[in-house]
């Protein structure tokens, strides 16, 4: 009867350990959205899903990973997060998607006096086009066949550019265009933004095999969140006005 009674204790003990196990997030290095080895600022989307988990009451670990590693850890993994996925229609079957939680549009940027640059064609037009390499812009713009165009390594890098005026506009996300612009010292009221190209969906998003019960928690944490205030209080911090 003993061995009964401490047989129970101990696999009540288990499952109440693997109740409280933390869940695994992974995101990689893609400021302003998840910045990695910068706790007091590790970016919007990771400061919103910190929010939301602690709403929700749930214990999480958070890991920075290549972002190719990240979506396939995620993808296969039980009981992972992933955040800041853009939504695709190649990618929607892959992942159970919890929360959308930015709308980043692809823009040229230029810099006053300079016109908006709205389209593809004025764009072609411009003696030099600057982005970041190995990134769907690069790709975007390979892709249409523009041959005024310097791929460099880190965004900060194009916006420095276009500050010293070695480039006539810079193709990224607008929201992500604003933030490192203040980053480099840059006033934000100078920038000159397009049109949208496009507009993506970020997202935090799932593993198939992840409990219905956490996303669940998740998604209603994350729009509690947006109405009382916590999303705004972010956008501006990181975004400005």
């Amino acid at each position: 009867m003993h061995f009964w009674r401490l047989l129970g204790i101990f696999v009540a003990g288990v499952l109440a350990s693997a109740a409280q196990a933390d869940t695994h997030v992974v995101t990689a290095d893609l400021p302003p959205f998840s910045i990695a080895d910068h706790p007091e600022r590790p970016g919007f989307v990771v400061e919103l899903a910190e929010a939301a988990f602690k709403r929700a009451g749930l214990p999480y670990r958070l890991e920075f990973l290549p972002w190719t590693r990240a979506q396939a850890v995620a993808k296969t993994d039980p009981d992972t997060i992933i955040l800041g996925l853009t939504r695709t229609p190649d990618r929607e079957a892959d992942y159970q998607w919890v929360a959308e939680v930015l709308q980043p549009k692809v823009v040229f940027i230029a810099v006053q006096p300079s016109k908006p640059i709205d389209d593809i064609a004025t764009a072609k037009t411009l003696p030099h086009i600057t982005v970041r390499a190995s990134t769907p812009f690069e790709t975007l713009l390979k892709h249409e066949n523009f041959t005024n165009v310097e791929a460099v390594q880190a965004e900060d890098i194009n916006a420095k550019k276009l500050q010293a005026q070695r480039a006539d506009a810079w193709l990224t996300y607008d929201l992500r265009g604003v933030f490192v612009w203040r980053e480099i010292g840059g006033n934000p009221a100078q920038l000159v933004v397009g049109k949208p190209l496009s507009e993506e969906h970020l997202d935090i998003a799932a593993s198939k095999q992840t409990k219905d019960e956490t996303t669940s928690k998740i998604a209603a944490a994350v729009a509690a969140l947006r109405s009382d205030g916590t999303w705004d209080a972010l956008h501006k911090k990181y975004f400005g006005e």
